[in-house]
């Protein structure tokens, strides 16, 4: 009798273990339509028409849910969200304008009480310097960019002799020269210290139109994204057209493109109409593009957003009717222990002020990158004695951050913090 319980505990472990093993995404709040999502330390914070919502990384469980019942929030629906470098959080709504908050209180910023041209913030990015940059449209439909340092507001509109609000600016991003760049219709605009560069793409040999999205890569290469299932890349130097062999199954649209600065990869999310079928999720690595979609019925899910990928290597996707999924390509797990395989690198002090020490050599420098919490690449003077490596950290901003490494052909990333 013994050996026969033995033998069920036996199976019924692998069955879970197989079960385990082929769970590759979780869905939460399902139902609801998200617009944006972006990460903070251990946390996801998401917005959507039904407020803002926030989530545990580690085991993916919603931890706040904010609206107007809860909150001194005057609207629910939300466009999209930044948070900058002290962890302050921005929301950017739809028919409310700008809503900060710093974990405690609300501020609201709007045309009422601020030089904002209206109310529907559609996008908003922080540079190198705290600063935040706003796209602000009115109820006429005219668009208008906007700086916000925390003290003063300043319109930015005038910089641009061929207006962007005719062109409709559908993105923005910071690259590491901390240059801003807003994509629209058929145009790329570069702004630093007040000058502005308009790069008309027919002109350069791109006849790709609706710009969707920017990113900029820890190479400073910027990359964009189209509703007519194209990627742009831009080096500095050279802009190149790249669409994969089988842009047929995504009749919809990329709608927005995001860095996986710890896996180095590219993830775009797909579908803007509500009866498509073949959208969902996109990884581009080493040039190819791997779909995941319900054709391969590797993410039954269409109407894609947004993607990020956090340091745990789980993908977190914005949808617009399907809730926020949670994805990893290579098996879900909602625990931080198996992020790399028994052999650790060990780090000390931690928390740290001024160094870290590992606990051995890593062969070549090369391999090793830090990390803030928002994927955004820090740098480092890196040193080894004996069979240590010494990281100097005594310039890093108070904070959490990650070390990806290489050890046995294996990306592993391990965390510690600057108090």
């Amino acid at each position: 009798m013994k050996n026969l319980i033995l033998i069920s505990i036996c199976i019924l472990s692998l069955i879970n273990n197989l079960l385990a093993q082929s769970i590759n995404y979780l869905q939460l709040n399902a139902g609801k339509a998200f617009k944006d999502i972006a990460q903070e330390n251990d946390y996801i914070w998401a917005v959507s028409s039904n407020g803002i919502y926030k989530y545990s990384k580690q085991n993916a469980q919603l931890t706040a849910h904010y609206h107007c019942g809860n909150s001194p929030l005057v609207t629910a629906d939300f466009n999209t969200l930044a948070i900058d470098n002290n962890n302050v959080k921005w929301f950017g709504s739809a028919d409310a304008g700008i809503i900060r908050f710093d974990g405690n209180s609300w501020t609201i910023y709007n045309d009422t009480n601020s030089i904002l041209n209206g109310k529907n913030i559609k996008s908003i990015v922080v540079d190198h310097n705290n600063k935040l940059w706003i796209l602000c449209s009115s109820d006429n439909l005219i668009t208008n960019l906007f700086s916000f340092d925390g003290n003063i507001w300043i319109n930015h509109s005038n910089l641009i002799n061929n207006p962007i609000l005719n062109e409709l600016p559908t993105s923005m991003c910071v690259d590491k020269e901390n240059a801003l760049w807003i994509c629209s219709l058929q145009s790329v605009y570069r702004i630093q210290n007040n000058i502005i560069t308009n790069y008309n793409l027919p002109s350069y040999g791109i006849n790709e139109s609706f710009l969707s999205s920017v990113v900029s890569d820890t190479n400073n290469v910027k990359w964009f994204s189209s509703y007519n299932n194209a990627i742009i890349k831009f080096d500095n130097s050279n802009w190149d057209l790249i669409k994969p062999a089988d842009t047929n199954n995504f009749f919809y649209g990329f709608t927005n493109l995001s860095i996986d600065n710890f896996e180095n990869h590219i993830w775009i999310s797909s579908g803007f109409e509500s009866n498509m079928e073949f959208s969902g999720i996109t990884k581009i690595e080493n040039q190819s593009f791997i779909h995941y979609n319900t054709l391969n019925n590797q993410f039954p899910f269409y109407q894609t957003l947004k993607v990020i990928a956090d340091q745990y290597h789980k993908k977190w996707v914005a949808t617009a009717i399907a809730g926020v999924i949670v994805f990893n390509e290579n098996g879900l797990s909602l625990s931080t222990e198996n992020i790399g395989s028994k052999e650790r690198l060990s780090i000390f002090p931690n928390p740290a002020t001024d160094y870290i020490t590992t606990n051995y050599s890593i062969n070549d420098a090369k391999n090793l990158s830090i990390y803030k919490i928002n994927g955004q690449q820090v740098f480092s003077t890196i040193s080894k004695i004996n069979n240590q490596t010494i990281i100097d950290i005594s310039n890093f901003e108070k904070g959490i951050y990650f070390v990806k490494y290489q050890y046995n052909k294996e990306i592993k990333v391990e965390k510690f913090v600057v108090n």
